[in-house]
């Protein structure tokens, strides 16, 4: 008798234990089932790529894009040529355009004027304006001047190997 009023008694806890396990996990399967739906009516806004891309793709890079190309444009073709022309002698393979070099010229200038004026702002001095400009015309120099800095040691290297080159070729063609 008293292992059957033992088992009722287990029966009972166990019967109790699972009757509020239900009440408190039915709230969420009910919360999960209308996500689930919910989810479904919005699946085709999920099929939309375009919204997959992250932000800088979708938004920054095609502005960027767009302010570059501005400016390129606006630049007469004479000095396009002479820097393209500087930029294959400096590093043929490389991913280095036109638009590019502009871009850094633009944002060096006014990187340095802007850390001249703060400098002198911050120092108590008054803003030196020939300073200041000083700092966007080296701006401005820098890109160009890291190209023919690169150009020259190409060109060095070109030259240096050009006499192995040709009694390798000299070789070759004796050779038939």
């Amino acid at each position: 008798m008293d292992y059957l009023i033992l088992l009722l008694f287990f029966v009972t806890v166990v019967l109790i234990v699972i009757a509020c396990a239900i009440t408190i996990f039915s709230r969420k399967l009910i919360v999960k089932e209308r996500l689930l739906e919910i989810k479904e009516m919005f699946i085709d806004i999920e099929a939309d790529s375009e919204m997959k891309e992250p932000f800088i793709k979708r938004v920054i890079e095609p502005m960027y894009h767009m302010v570059v190309r501005g400016f390129a444009n606006a630049a007469p073709k004479s000095i396009r040529e002479k820097y393209e022309n500087l930029i294959l002698a400096a590093a043929p393979k490389k991913k280095t355009t036109f638009n590019k070099v502009l871009l850094n010229q633009l944002i060096l200038m006014s990187v340095y004027v802007f850390l001249m004026y703060f400098a002198f702002t911050n120092t108590g001095g008054k803003v030196n304006i020939p300073v200041m400009l000083f700092g966007g015309l080296l701006g401005f120099a820098t890109p160009i001047l890291l190209l023919y800095s690169k150009a020259s040691k190409r060109k060095d290297k070109i030259r240096k190997a050009l006499p192995d080159f040709l009694d390798l070729l000299y070789v070759s063609v004796e050779a038939g």
